[in-house]
């Protein structure tokens, strides 16, 4: 981590672990990603002769889910690995001290 990556890591960590998983993993990443990749995929692999709008509800409900799922696996992965490295960082800059 550089400078400006533990100076974002500091407040992201004040903010608090639900925060960050619940507003930067799955609301900013999580969902959006599940929607289109569900969309792009019955569009790609369905046809869009067979799109409706209930193929269409359906994808959005199905990604919508994906994505709640994926950004907490996510979240919680990259909260785990971000503190290691945080930890391990301000540990180096302690002993060289």
């Amino acid at each position: 981590m550089k400078e400006n990556q533990i100076k974002r890591w500091k407040i992201i960590r004040g903010k608090g672990k639900g925060n960050y998983i619940i507003r930067d993993c799955i609301l900013l990443a999580g969902i959006p990603t599940g929607i289109l990749s569900f969309l792009f995929y019955e569009l790609v692999f369905g046809g869009i002769s067979k799109f409706d709008l209930i193929l269409l509800f359906g994808c959005i409900i199905a990604g919508a889910l994906f994505g709640i799922i994926y950004g907490a696996i996510y979240g919680l992965v990259t909260w785990k690995v971000n503190e290691k490295s945080f930890k391990n960082i301000v540990g180096e800059i302690n002993e060289t001290r």
